[in-house]
């Protein structure tokens, strides 16, 4: 809007504003502009408003004034801080503490992670499917058979399925196969010749896929077979890779091999007993490694058999027959036990050298007992003894006729299977003594045993012409083994020696019969020896001082686990070297017990000696022993028999 220096602008304001009391006032008002622009209002007195009658009455609100509301706060203080007599406290006494900022700032730090906490939790379980790998949702599964037989064909399918929204990357499969077996193929071309690894690159949304593997299981029976798969993938809305397993068992029920073990009835004690072993084989082929192992009592003695046992057992050769055929022959001698057992043990080793027992039967007869008895005791034990290079056996023989009647013509063999070397057995019968002056033999049963054997009759011993009833005979002989200076033990390749007796005679029938007594194993293991060795001087202070060494010596076997052990008496002072010769020392002062270990002692360390010295620092009239006998053990590498003896005790003379 303009406004000209001489316009009037007229505002009727008649209606709007009625006249009030005072001067009269003209019908319009003017405003008037000059060239230089100033505004004049004329004051108008604003128009009465009407009152707007309420349809509900409100309380009045009586308001007070500040100071009546001051006296106020200040009496409602006053209750607060008076104390029981109405006195106001001295408020310059009053320690105000501030509140500690490190507290706060601690306080506000726990809220912010807990808000960022709840944060990452909701943004968690918020985010679309589509971007949560899920692990249910990849699955891997295997099956096969859950009873399988030994050395039959076996196929083990693994399944795995994508059942997410997005596509698999990256799929590696990898398999953990069972002990014992053996793959064949799988009808997905693996990574390795162990069938061990698949590369399956990629696996769709909503997808399957399987590797179906071939193979042979061989084990023990009732083995539980373990199987492991693993399947590595990357989802491709995932930037890592994860990770689903399956596991399955199964076991080695049936076995295509039987064994079957005949023999008689009923064996008399002494008799020869022909017996025959059959393993059938209803597969299609036959295992290598197959052995049968018997496991013959105490007093069950091997005449022959056919094939021949080697060392411990027969071996069974592969062919195209359904079964193959053992047989042998062998004595059983009396006996506690009123039963004649025999037991065979189908053995498979595999191609990493373990022992799986595939089959076994065992055989029982009863065992009838001869009038007359006989017994072999070497070294004073009736089926095992230990030997060693410069031993001497010691055996004695006793006959016992316990029948009705007299026996004549008797006629006793000792026979000894030992080892040999260049046709030469390691005992030396030349150097045997016996006072009856038996007849000795030898004779060659294979490269690596020869027979030696001795024979008394009634030429020899006057009770043997005619053994009355009742009668009981006994004698010795001493048969010394070859050390390593009379016979070359490192040509030698067996270490095991067998004992036995072979009684022949005629009963009242006048019928010729013939029995045997319990045979004993003897098996040659190192030649250990321990010494000791005690020099005694006085020292500075007066005191005797013992200078000892402990020395071991080995040349046939290597050794391990090679321990000398013994208590030291009185009140004493050890000196120990500061470095022992091999192993290591351990001497504990409060038991006062001394113990040197070897882990390994080769043939070619034939000799270690251990020096130490202790001091006698107070005489004890009553203390005959310093040292006491030292306990020597060791394992034997080559038979794997514990060795175990004793050195000297060092003494105190007083």
């Amino acid at each position: 809007m303009e406004f000209s220096n001489e316009k009037t602008l007229n505002l009727n304001l008649k209606n709007k504003f009625p006249p009030q009391a005072g001067p009269p006032l003209a019908d319009n008002y003017k405003i008037f502009m000059s060239d230089t622009p100033e505004f004049s209002v004329k004051p108008l007195e604003e128009e009465e408003k009407p009152k707007r009658r309420r349809a509900v009455p409100r309380r009045k609100t009586v308001k007070k004034s500040p100071l009546e509301s001051d006296l106020a706060m200040a009496r409602h203080l006053d209750a607060i801080y008076k104390d029981e007599n109405g006195d106001m406290p001295d408020m310059k006494k009053i320690d105000v503490k501030k509140g500690g900022k490190f507290f706060r700032r601690v306080f506000v730090f726990l809220i912010m992670l807990g808000l960022l906490a709840a944060a990452a939790w909701a943004g968690f379980f918020m985010m679309p499917s589509a971007q949560k790998p899920v692990s249910d949702q990849v699955t891997l599964k295997i099956t096969g058979p859950e009873d399988a037989e030994l050395g039959a064909t076996t196929t083990i399918t693994i399944t795995y399925e994508n059942n997410q929204r997005v596509a698999l990357n990256n799929v590696v499969l990898t398999m953990r196969y069972p002990e014992g077996f053996m793959v064949l193929a799988s009808d997905v071309p693996a990574e390795n010749p162990t069938f061990t690894e698949w590369q399956l690159n990629s696996l769709p949304a909503r997808q399957t896929g399987e590797v179906i593997i071939t193979g042979k299981m061989y084990g023990s029976p009732d083995t539980v077979m373990a199987w492991r798969a693993f399947l590595n993938y990357r989802p491709t809305n995932f930037q890592s890779d994860l990770q689903t397993m399956a596991t399955f068992e199964n076991k080695i029920t049936r076995s295509p091999y039987t064994l079957k073990l005949a023999g008689p009835d009923k064996i008399g004690a002494g008799k020869e007993a022909n017996f025959t072993a059959t393993l059938e084989n209803a597969g299609t082929e036959w295992l290598n490694g197959l052995t049968v192992v018997p496991i013959f009592p105490a007093n069950f003695r091997l005449s022959s058999s056919t094939p021949t046992l080697t060392k411990t057992a027969w071996v069974i050769t592969p062919g195209t027959s359904t079964q193959s055929e053992i047989k042998f022959s062998g004595q059983f001698s009396e006996n506690a036990d009123p039963l004649a057992k025999i037991k065979l043990q189908v053995i498979w080793t595999d191609a990493a050298g373990e022992r799986h027992l595939i089959a076994e039967n065992e055989f029982g007869a009863e065992l009838i007992k001869n009038s007359l008895s006989a017994s072999l005791a070497v070294n004073g034990t009736l089926t095992k003894a230990a030997s060693f290079p410069g031993d001497m056996l010691n055996a004695t023989i006793v006959l016992k006729n316990g029948s009705d009647s007299d026996m004549t013509k008797m006629s006793v063999k000792l026979k000894f299977d030992a080892p040999s070397y260049g046709k030469v057995s390691v005992l030396n019968w030349a150097d045997s003594e016996e006072k009856f002056n038996g007849v000795i033999k030898g004779t060659q049963v294979s490269d690596t045993v020869r027979r030696g054997e001795i024979v008394w009759d009634g030429s020899k011993i006057p009770e043997l012409k005619k053994l009355v009833v009742g009668k009981e005979i006994t004698w010795d002989m001493q048969l010394p083994v070859k050390d390593t200076k009379t016979a070359d033990w490192e040509a030698v390749k067996e270490f095991l020696a067998t004992g036995v007796v072979e009684v022949t005679f005629t009963d009242k029938n006048n019928i010729t019969q013939t029995l045997t007594s319990n045979q004993i194993e003897i098996i040659f293991n190192s030649d250990l020896k321990a010494e000791v060795r005690d020099e005694i001087k006085t020292g500075a202070t007066g005191n005797d001082e013992h200078a000892i060494s402990w020395v071991i010596t080995n040349t046939l076997h290597p050794l391990k686990n090679v321990t000398l052990s013994a208590d030291i008496y009185g009140d004493v002072e050890v000196k120990l070297p500061a470095t022992p010769p091999a192993g290591k020392l351990d001497y504990d002062s409060v038991a006062k017990h001394l113990t040197w270990t070897i882990d390994e002692m080769t043939v070619n360390t034939d000799v270690l000696a251990l020096p130490f010295t202790v001091v006698l620092k107070t005489k004890n009239p009553t203390q005959n022993v310093l040292v006491s006998k030292v306990r020597v053990q060791a394992l034997d590498n080559v038979t794997g028999e514990q060795l175990n003896l004793m050195a000297d005790e060092i003494g105190l003379t007083q």
